[in-house]
């Protein structure tokens, strides 16, 4: 699951009333990561009584103004904005902080809470009753007909459920619910199989083919009127995934896009390695002092006219190019190698031109150039689109959630050992210790998960039915990361969900 959500992760693809918060210093001083940014926010107010919006924005202004102090952040506005009936805060601000950690921290709209594994019995079958179904099988194969009807294979009961919500989702959309906020509801309802990704302008190439062969047939505010369904591989070598997609694209334009070729240099090289230099052979006896008086002595052959070819098939170490002359097949210029060995070839301006001894984890190169192409800019007019993806991930639930809430936790306590390792210890009220009991007496031998929003901050199998209203985190291994896990299960849940529509830096 994790998998999922890190490449999803990866993958995945993007009259105004302000209030100044003026907490920050004005003459922060600017290092040279310091950006700005523009993020904006739909406050998903369909949970909430109409005479209750105003209030409701107002707490979480409030709320992501105190979760803002938290960073180093300068010249901060909030600004409000009602359009079409839906409900926006857009955040403006400055800071050296990244930006990934601001937003993760903005935008959890769930806090604190307590999930069940869910246990899967094994079907166990004996080696006997395998063989008998095996002989059964074979029977019928034996005596079917060409007649037999082909028979379609049932639908897992996970994927019968997740098609079924996806599907009902789409027919909201489709008949006029807000898009983000539609997706924002099926995230709370399933928050560890489902994700939103509202994307920037991407290019065509930029985007996974089964995206964008239906965006770029598609006009600006369209929803894809079907579930898209696909394979996706968290990596290369894990089983794959069913998704189903719904899709809708916000913006098309058409703009000139600036191509850029960087320099490249096709090359060959001589090098002297040295015993336990990088891939240098068993037999390499030579010391570093001795490689390097070597590699100049034979820059100086070079620069005396002496062949480059006939000195590379004498001394090089690179036994993979050595007899040809020390020819490599890839240019320099596409990252391909190692980043001193690149930056020397690069540096090289003419055909035929001979780097001074270039030292590298390899050893001591001699570089020569071959075909020099420069750099250059192409532009041309490419389509873009700005458009947003609701995932489904069809496997079976890890996790379900259980009553157990932020609401429920009365303290949360920093405690050392006598070796001064810090510790965690949560308290809960009446109300939480009497579910703590309950859970804890059911679950036997089973597993719960301490949850923070998606993240997982620690599980435990439960040995004995909880009756002291307590839970001990042992994870932090430091004061700071105490602090900050305290900081983090403490963290006030946010009154209506948001969901990020546009950032701008």
């Amino acid at each position: 699951m994790k998998h999922f959500i890190r490449l999803l992760a990866a993958l995945l693809l993007a009259g105004l009333f302000v209030v100044a918060l003026s907490w920050s210093s004005s003459d922060i001083t600017k290092s040279s990561n310091y950006q700005t940014y523009e993020l904006k926010y739909l406050v998903n107010l369909s949970d909430v009584d109409t005479d209750n919006y105003n209030a409701t924005i107002n707490d979480v202004q409030n709320i992501l103004n105190s979760r803002l102090h938290k960073f180093h952040v300068d010249q901060v506005s909030i600004e409000k904005d009602n359009q079409d009936n839906n409900h926006y805060l857009t955040l403006k601000f400055g800071s050296i902080d990244d930006i990934n950690v601001i937003k993760q921290t903005l935008e959890q709209n769930d806090s604190f809470i307590m999930r069940e594994k869910i246990v899967t019995p094994a079907v166990a079958e004996d080696e006997e009753s395998l063989a008998e179904d095996a002989e059964e099988a074979n029977e019928e194969e034996a005596a079917a007909v060409e007649e037999t009807p082909a028979v379609k294979d049932e639908a897992s009961p996970e994927k019968m459920e997740i098609e079924t919500a996806a599907n009902e989702a789409l027919q909201k959309m489709l008949s006029g619910s807000s898009f983000e906020a539609e997706a924002q509801n099926q995230l709370l309802q399933d928050p560890l199989r489902r994700v939103y990704s509202h994307t920037g302008w991407m290019y065509q190439d930029e985007i996974k083919a089964v995206f964008a062969e239906k965006i770029f047939s598609m006009k600006s505010g369209e929803i894809y009127p079907e579930l898209i369904k696909y394979q996706e591989r968290s990596f290369a070598l894990a089983a794959p995934i069913d998704i189903i997609a719904i899709l809708k694209v916000f913006n098309l334009e058409e703009v000139d896009r600036i191509a850029s070729t960087p320099k490249s240099v096709d090359v060959s090289h001589i090098l002297v390695a040295y015993k336990d230099a990088m891939r240098a052979a068993e037999t390499t006896e030579r010391s570093k002092e001795e490689a390097k008086s070597l590699a100049d002595e034979i820059k100086d052959r070079l620069d005396n006219g002496e062949d480059f070819v006939s000195l590379a098939k004498q001394y090089s170490d690179d036994t993979s190019n050595a007899n040809s002359g020390g020819i490599l097949t890839t240019p320099a210029g596409n990252g391909v190698y190692i980043e001193q060995f690149e930056n020397a070839a690069l540096a090289l301006e003419n055909k035929g031109q001979v780097s001074d001894v270039v030292e590298s984890p390899f050893g001591y190169h001699i570089i020569k150039a071959g075909e020099i192409t420069g750099a250059k800019e192409e532009s041309h007019k490419e389509p873009r689109a700005k458009f947003g993806v609701l995932f489904y991930a069809v496997q079976p639930a890890e996790w379900k959630d259980t009553q157990l809430v932020y609401k429920h936790i009365s303290d949360i306590e920093i405690i050392y050992t006598q070796e001064y390792d810090p510790y965690i210890v949560i308290s809960f009220n009446n109300e939480g210790k009497d579910l703590l009991q309950d859970l804890t007496a059911n679950n036997l031998n089973n597993i719960l998960g301490i949850f923070v929003g998606k993240e997982l901050i620690t599980s435990f199998t439960v040995q004995e039915t909880n009756e002291t209203g307590e839970i001990k985190i042992l994870r932090p291994s430091t004061t700071k990361e105490a602090d900050e896990l305290k900081a983090k299960l403490l963290q006030k849940p946010l009154p209506a969900p948001i969901i990020l529509i546009e950032e701008n830096a």
